[in-house]
């Protein structure tokens, strides 16, 4: 099982890798770019924020889409479901899901030694990753399309974040408004590792119940 998972994973390195570049190379260049900007230190470091809570959570769910796309558009794809138990793909999600948050913690330290930052930000960043990925996950199985997922999940981030002024989606957000102040808000942290879990469950549900076959 492990190793047909890493087989799964790693077969386009190209695409396997793009979270690792994004996280350890993009984002530094985008936090040392706004801090040698030349604004005020308190503007820079919200500015900064604003984008980790952009993107470090809308490539939460890279790994599941390469993990799942087999699934969807490979001819012959009923082998995949003949081949992967419920319990495989749900654990694989899990992996998936743990490599990346692995990966944000570390980063995570590279971002402020260029800007020091409040180590609550950081839990906030992985509450919304681990919810954002579990979200693409369970997209992925209900329309079976992983371009559909990777969508749902840029529109869930950039809107939310950058598009949003008035709150009118603030229900379905667990992102932080005010920027300026890093506040543990427990409301956004539930809101969070509620929609993980119940967008793991479905996920792993919709893997059993709903197979379109090419």
């Amino acid at each position: 099982m492990v190793k047909m998972y890493v087989v799964q994973m790693t077969k386009s390195k190209i695409r396997f890798i793009v979270p690792v570049v994004v996280l350890l190379f993009l984002m530094p260049a985008i936090v040392w770019t706004i801090v040698s900007s030349g604004n005020s230190s308190d503007v820079s470091q919200v500015d900064i924020i604003r984008q980790l809570h952009v993107w470090i959570p809308l490539f939460s769910g890279w790994w599941t889409i390469v993990f799942t796309t087999d699934f969807f558009s490979s001819d012959g794809n009923e082998l995949m479901y003949l081949f992967h138990r419920q319990i495989y793909v749900f654990v694989g999600q899990l992996a998936a899901m743990a490599g990346y948050l692995l990966l944000v913690a570390g980063s995570f330290c590279l971002y402020g030694a260029i800007c020091p930052m409040e180590e609550v930000v950081l839990w906030q960043l992985l509450f919304e990753s681990a919810m954002v990925g579990s979200l693409t996950f369970f997209i992925c199985f209900l329309l079976q399309n992983t371009g559909a997922a990777l969508m749902v999940s840029v529109l869930y981030c950039i809107y939310l974040n950058l598009f949003d002024p008035l709150n009118m989606f603030g229900f379905l957000s667990v992102f932080p408004r005010e920027m300026q102040y890093a506040v543990w808000d427990p409301v956004l942290a539930v809101k969070a590792a509620a929609g993980t879990i119940v967008f793991l469950a479905g996920g792993t549900l919709l893997f059993q119940v709903r197979r379109v076959y090419k």
